[in-house]
Order: structure tokens, then C-alpha cells, then sequence
């Protein structure tokens, strides 16, 4: 990842399921990557059952690959919450949101 070192992180407020690393050193501004995997079909779930991966930026700015079927946001009053300053994305690299009426994330 053009010449950056990572660091293995240890996060307190996860599920202990994510493999989170701060990125050092790289031209693109990426400061953070994140993977989440599947939970589905474990005895405990995480709070997005599905896998994801995140990368955070220096500028805050973040961006989600998530699984279109598996993964599930977080809802308040029955709408689904974003995270602030952050896309989401399918794994085509497409801009999705959350359809609540078929429980998945659809091309924007």
C-alpha cells in the first residue's frame, strides 16, 4: 500500500470481531482501515451482522464497503442511520443506500 507501514489497533468498543489498522506514512490519506467480517451464523452477532471493510481518512472523511445483502446500519424510529461524513459502497464500487423494504443496500 504504497510504502505505508501498519499497525495492528486494539479497539475497546467493538464486538472483537474487527481487524482494525492505523496506516502510517501513506500518499493517499488513508490514516485507518478497518475489516469487519460476517457474523451471520455465529453465536453472537455484531451490531452489522454483515462484513465490511472502512477506511478513514486524515480529513475525518470515510468510506464503507459493505455486503449489499448481509450487512444491516444501525435505525432509529425505523429509518436507518448514517454515519456522519461517510459513503458507502457496494464491493463494484457503486454509492448505495439502505432499502428498509427489502433489507438491502441498492445502487443510489
Amino acid at each position: 500500500m504504497d510504502g505505508a507501514t501498519l499497525t495492528p489497533k486494539v479497539r475497546a468498543s467493538s464486538s472483537g470481531n474487527a481487524q482494525v489498522y492505523t496506516v502510517e506514512g501513506s500518499t493517499t490519506g488513508i490514516k485507518e482501515i478497518q475489516y469487519s467480517p460476517s457474523t451471520i451464523g455465529d453465536d453472537v452477532l455484531s451490531t452489522h451482522k454483515g462484513e465490511y471493510y472502512k477506511l478513514t481518512y486524515a480529513d475525518g472523511s470515510k468510506v464503507k464497503v459493505v455486503d449489499p445483502v448481509a450487512y444491516r446500519p444501525t435505525f432509529s424510529s425505523g429509518s436507518p442511520i448514517y454515519d456522519a461524513n461517510t459513503k458507502y459502497l457496494n464491493p463494484q464500487g457503486q454509492k448505495v443506500v439502505f432499502n428498509s423494504s427489502t433489507n438491502t443496500w441498492v445502487p443510489e
